[in-house]
């Protein structure tokens, strides 16, 4: 087992594979063309005219070579745990094996694929008890272990909720579950108990610059900050103020007044905190 949870490492943080050849159409033009009038010296000159029929050969030869590449990189990201959504990453599961619950996000169920050889051992490690949980159902977002003493484990369950109270019958199906004899160590007492929820709303005014289109950009900084709170609904995550104001600073915004929360919102390990109403008005134009 591992020495820490799966769930802790973060997929994003290893970079674009080498693998991958993010290459753009202009520089596979460049290339083909280079490789052209040097292989055809004779018919260099009439790759200077746009209207030439061979410049427009040569732009559809490029334009395949760069839809191919595109090709083979979507088909090594499929083979990829931190690339691969849908019916590819099933079968990534199918290696471990693993099966994806019903409703389970790929967010989520990639979360799961990597706890997987956590759950080769009955839950003792922390990684076990986050694995065997999240294992119960699709609509379970997050999981926090807490081992106060020796021996007693408290297993906090916070569910994929917008505003409603987290189901009762949630967390008693999770107890029923990690309390299996083959799944719960005999020298364990484990409790389950719901994620204590923070309630927060977000109030902003935003001010632009002149001339820009404040419809597209209110638009844009309500769907970056909806990103953020969304993101950080997981235990212990503290909303920040200069989370927000990063999430709200999209292009064309010249200044942000964040009037709440006026010092973001800080959690205990056992809390999430779950955004309520998202105001963004503007101001005026800068």
């Amino acid at each position: 087992m591992s020495a820490f949870p799966f769930s802790k490492f973060d997929l994003t943080k290893l970079g674009t594979p080498t693998a991958i050849d993010e290459i753009a159409f202009d520089a596979i033009l460049l290339e083909i063309t280079e490789k052209f009038k040097l292989d055809n010296p004779d018919l260099s000159d009439a790759l200077d005219f746009e209207s030439e029929p061979l410049t427009a050969l040569l732009q559809a030869w490029a334009y395949r070579e760069y839809i191919f590449r595109q090709y083979i990189n979507n088909s090594l990201k499929a083979g990829m745990l931190a690339f691969s959504t849908g019916t590819n990453l099933d079968h990534l599961a199918a290696l471990v094996p693993l099966q994806r619950l019903d409703g389970e996000t790929d967010d989520d169920f990639r979360q799961r694929i990597q706890l997987a050889p956590e759950g080769f051992s009955t839950a003792g490690p922390v990684g076990a008890y986050e694995f065997h949980a999240q294992s119960v159902s699709g609509k379970i977002l997050d999981i926090y272990v807490d081992t106060p003493t020796p021996g007693v484990v408290h297993v906090y369950v916070m569910e994929d909720i917008a505003a409603a109270p987290i189901s009762a019958q949630l967390i008693l199906d999770v107890g029923a579950a990690l309390n299996q004899d083959e799944i719960r160590p005999l020298t364990d007492q484990v409790t389950v108990l719901p994620a204590e929820i923070v309630n927060y709303d977000v109030t902003a005014a935003l001010t632009l610059g002149a001339g820009q289109d404040a419809i597209s950009i209110l638009a844009s900084a309500e769907a970056s900050l909806t990103a953020y709170v969304q993101n950080r609904r997981k235990f212990g995550q503290n909303i920040s103020r200069s989370g927000l104001l990063a999430a709200l600073h999209v292009g064309g915004v010249e200044n942000v007044d964040l009037t709440a929360p006026s010092n973001g919102v800080a959690l205990t390990q056992t809390q999430v905190a779950l955004a309520g109403t998202l105001t963004v008005t503007e101001v005026a134009h800068a």
